[in-house]
């Protein structure tokens, strides 16, 4: 449900994962949207407010420590930071601890607050990074510590294509096609990651979660266009390094575990819609399940490596075209 726009209030405007927000602060990680120019209808999707949150839902049952789901409402509590309230799917009201500075608020909200928000509006988050290449975009996907937004970090440098997402994407699907939605505009990366990207860690906001990563930004880093989805790569740790093409069942399977908070799946969706959906994906898509020795290649040197799996199959799908 979409709520009427009033252009003069004093608030932001933003987009993402297709969605218009309108918020009480700044939100900069986000595309910055003109109300009048960019959303002619008048109408947002969701708007983010500071207000009071209770300490619970009356009714409500704990789904995890931290999140608390009630009726059409939940309740995400961040202990000793902040408190989020989802309401109806559209409205998000954000209750911050004294002395908590904004930018440790934001971590959390593009992380659990949105993804729950997508999950309740039935639209299903998947964790990953996104490369726009010219002729797609190409994701990376794996368990927390595999490296994947530090390849995405690489493989950007190597080829100056432009990040779509990072950590949390949206996908939409229309005919026999998978597009990638962007996200929010930073990328997540590791505190000894940096200097083998060449850059410095002065002036960069730190991960409220893990102190040990840093977000990266840049007004030129960042690609705000639909890509359709080509290549989904699995990084896992393995000995060597290995790249192997999935099929079948074990295809479907990587892009299901792809999921963000597959926990939630159970609270917002029919089971065999989600299953449908990522099956749905998995028919249009190349799997690519990439297993690496972090001690024998670097970040650097598996993304290269990653790269000639990219261009080999854009040599193979060049070539399906010509002959159709």
């Amino acid at each position: 449900m979409k709520t009427n726009l009033n252009v003069e209030d004093p608030c932001f405007f933003y987009e993402v994962y297709g969605l218009a927000i309108r918020s009480e602060f700044p939100l900069p990680e986000l595309r910055t949207v003109t109300p009048s120019l960019e959303m002619p209808t008048c109408d947002y999707d969701v708007t983010i407010r500071m207000g009071k949150v209770p300490e619970q839902i009356r009714g409500g049952k704990w789904i995890l420590p931290y999140f608390q789901q009630g009726g059409t409402s939940c309740l995400i509590k961040i202990n000793n930071i902040c408190r989020f309230l989802l309401r109806n799917s559209n409205e998000v009201i954000v209750e911050v601890f004294e002395g908590v500075p904004l930018s440790d608020v934001r971590g959390f909200l593009f992380g659990s607050v949105l993804g729950a928000l997508l999950h309740q509006r039935n639209i299903l988050p998947f964790h990953l990074g996104a490369i726009d290449a010219p002729f797609g975009s190409v994701a990376l996907t794996g368990q927390s510590g595999a490296g994947k937004s530090t390849l995405t970090m690489h493989i950007q440098q190597l080829t100056d294509w432009p990040v779509i997402c990072d950590d949390v994407a949206i996908t939409q699907n229309h005919q026999g096609k998978t597009t990638l939605v962007s996200g929010v505009n930073r990328v997540k990366v590791w505190e000894d990651a940096l200097d083998a990207l060449g850059l410095d860690s002065s002036g960069l906001a730190r991960d409220v979660t893990r102190y040990n990563k840093f977000h990266v930004t840049g007004p030129n880093l960042f690609s705000n266009s639909k890509q359709e989805l080509k290549v989904l790569f699995i990084i896992e740790n393995g000995k060597g390094f290995s790249a192997t093409r999935l099929s079948g069942a074990e295809k479907f399977r990587a892009v299901m575990n792809s999921i963000y908070r597959p926990e939630l799946v159970g609270l917002y969706w029919k089971l065999q819609d989600a299953i449908e959906l990522c099956a749905a994906i998995a028919q249009t898509i190349t799997v690519i399940q990439v297993k690496r020795e972090k001690t024998e290649f670097t970040a650097a040197e598996a993304a290269e490596l990653i790269l000639r799996e990219v261009e080999s199959y854009r040599r193979e799908d060049l070539k399906r075209r010509t002959q159709v």
